[in-house]
């Protein structure tokens, strides 16, 4: 049985044009109207459900509801997101450890306010940050404000530098791939007010999510998930990892062949193209085993084949939210035992994105939480030679564990000579965190510090328990 939704929006005058997509508990889209008139009388099975409405003005509202069973109808009352950041011209806030618990979220929207007493000149420029803090590449986006500016695609990890007049320049992290761009909304000008939309609802909707502490709806999106990775699991890492390296070494010729498999039932679409996937992975022999692979486990297959199409920024926000929000309760223990494939699993779905260093991150971190610290460790240090994070997560994560692995490496808990391979990358970390505002999502400089400047003592031994 279904039940007619209706949407009460109070804030808007009746008849408003407005942009309104429904999803359901998995974050499938069930509606959505670009642009029109709210939607009325809409009919929506029993469960769970988020309607987002965004108003020409750029006003966000948003509610989660549910139907119920035997309800013939179900009202809806949208509350407009309302949250903000501001900026001062202090020095920015400080860090605070992250231990092995999950870190907690704070709300706020992504949205960027810098309350200046005057409207001074402004001019918006795209830039890359080496984790030495050196600014180059840089690309004029526009210098007429407000108004619209979108970032093109591309395989790079990038900033929106926005230059104030007297005043330090501001960089806003912009993640984007080959396949997702990243849109920056200038509301107003005096004070300066800016919104990053990410390309791509699902990406964008989880960004939402972290971004506002909707912890609740992130622990539900999990516990649908847990399942398919608990099934991932059951084939074990090194059939997982046999079946991806095949992948990986022949992904360019297999891609047509997988792209249709992923439009059919896979173990059905698999038998289908087995004599040209036996030819093109060169074991023809072996064709028999392949069949019996397919049989037993096309769930796990068609896992790891969605894996390589999941888009490199989506990727990167899904594997915050698994560090967010940790498994479901009774779950904990499973953690453990199926790291081993999880992490080959993360491996596979970052491999085609190295440009992303909050990859790294989110692997080390997932490792260190299992207690597996040399092999975390060894991820970490790679982090300044890659670059800088994206999200203010993962230089916060990498920070903190480099200083509780100096740490361990100085009492003894660790191999001393890692004190010698953590110094210098701390060094660099150090002062690109200086100018840093952990409390954005996307890692956010209120400036950059010259190489040449030395780091404050304070900052350099900020305390920090061993593991």
């Amino acid at each position: 049985m279904t039940s007619k939704l209706t949407l009460i929006l109070p804030d808007l005058p009746g008849g408003s044009l407005v942009g309104t997509t429904v999803r359901n508990r998995k974050l499938i889209v069930v509606f959505r109207s670009p642009i029109g008139p709210l939607p009325t009388g809409l009919e929506l099975e029993v469960g769970i459900y988020v309607v987002q409405v965004e108003a020409p003005d750029g006003r966000y509202f948003e509610a989660a509801f549910e139907v119920e069973e035997g309800a013939p109808s179900t009202e809806v009352v949208l509350e407009e997101v309302l949250s903000q950041t501001k900026f001062s011209h202090s020095p920015a806030p400080s860090r605070q450890s992250v231990g092995e618990a999950a870190p907690q979220v704070e709300a706020h929207h992504p949205v960027i306010v810098l309350a200046d007493p005057a409207p001074p000149a402004y001019s918006l420029s795209l830039v890359t940050i080496d984790s030495d803090g050196t600014v180059k590449d840089s690309q004029t986006l526009s210098d007429r404000l407000p108004g619209v500016v979108e970032i093109e695609r591309g395989a790079a990890s990038r900033f929106v530098r926005i230059s104030r007049f007297g005043q330090p320049d501001l960089f806003i992290a912009a993640p984007t791939s080959e396949e997702e761009g990243v849109k920056v909304k200038v509301k107003s000008i005096a004070p300066l007010a800016l919104d990053l939309k990410l390309e791509g609802d699902r990406a964008n909707l989880l960004f939402h999510y972290i971004a506002n502490g909707r912890v609740d709806q992130l622990s539900d999106l999990v516990a649908e998930v847990w399942p398919r990775l608990e099934t991932i699991a059951d084939l074990g890492a090194e059939r997982l990892k046999e079946f991806s390296e095949l992948v990986s070494k022949n992904w360019s010729a297999a891609q047509d062949l997988f792209d249709g498999a992923r439009s059919n039932p896979l173990t059905q679409a698999i038998f289908d193209r087995l004599p040209k996937l036996a030819t093109l992975f060169g074991f023809e022999r072996q064709a028999v085993g392949v069949r019996k692979l397919a049989r037993e486990f096309g769930p796990q297959i068609q896992a790891v084949v969605k894996a390589r199409h999941i888009k490199p920024v989506t990727a990167t926000i899904a594997g915050y939210v698994f560090l967010l929000v940790g498994p479901p309760p009774g779950n904990e223990s499973k953690r453990s035992s199926y790291g081993d494939t999880i992490d080959l699993l993360a491996e596979l779905a970052f491999g085609q994105s190295p440009w992303l260093v909050d990859q790294l991150c989110i692997r080390a971190e997932a490792l260190a939480r299992r207690g597996q610290h040399e092999k975390a460790l060894s991820l970490f240090l790679k982090v300044p030679d890659r670059g800088v994070p994206m999200f203010s997560m993962g230089l916060r994560f990498t920070l903190d564990r480099l200083k509780g692995y100096r740490t361990s490496a100085r009492t003894g808990k660790l191999d001393p000579s890692f004190v010698a391979r953590i110094e210098p990358a701390l060094e660099r970390l150090e002062r690109l965190a200086l100018g840093a505002d952990f409390d954005q999502p996307l890692l956010t400089f209120l400036s950059i510090v010259p190489q040449d400047s030395p780091i404050p003592p304070a900052e350099r031994e900020s305390p920090m328990e061993t593991y």
